[in-house]
């Protein structure tokens, strides 16, 4: 992947998450409580944010939410350099598990880095998803 991993804010996300993970709903929806300690890191090409990931500290490890590439850059690699990241960044950590809540059009995506889905299937927003994580 020819662009580097560069730390966001939170606010540096949230076009990018509005724009392809959640259109149909108003911007704010896109922010979620803890945004502001998360971590986020993000690709850019042209100054221009085309993909984000963040990575939440929580009781039960860590969790990665809103990832996102922009239309025009998927299947470049890009995703999945941030997911990476975030596996690597929270091994680095020294957390026993880093968890998602995954689209179920994105579970073989994930379970490529060794996610495993736990749970019953459920729906945000009448959006199939399912509970994944990797425990260290």
């Amino acid at each position: 992947m020819p662009h580097p991993i560069t730390p966001l804010t939170a606010a540096q996300t949230f076009d990018l998450r509005h724009r392809v993970l959640w259109p149909d709903q108003p911007r704010d929806f896109v922010i979620v409580p803890g945004d502001d300690a998360a971590l986020h890191f993000g690709v850019l090409d042209n100054g221009q944010v085309i993909g984000i990931v963040s990575m939440f500290d929580t009781d039960d490890g860590a969790q990665l939410r809103k990832l996102a590439t922009d239309p025009a850059f998927q299947g470049r690699g890009i995703g999945s350099a941030l997911v990476a990241h975030v596996v690597q960044t929270a091994r680095i950590s020294g957390t026993h598990r880093i968890f998602l809540s995954g689209r179920h059009s994105a579970l073989d995506f994930y379970k490529s880095f060794g996610f495993a889905a736990y749970g019953d299937p459920y729906l945000v927003e009448n959006v199939p998803c399912q509970k994944m994580e990797i425990r260290f």
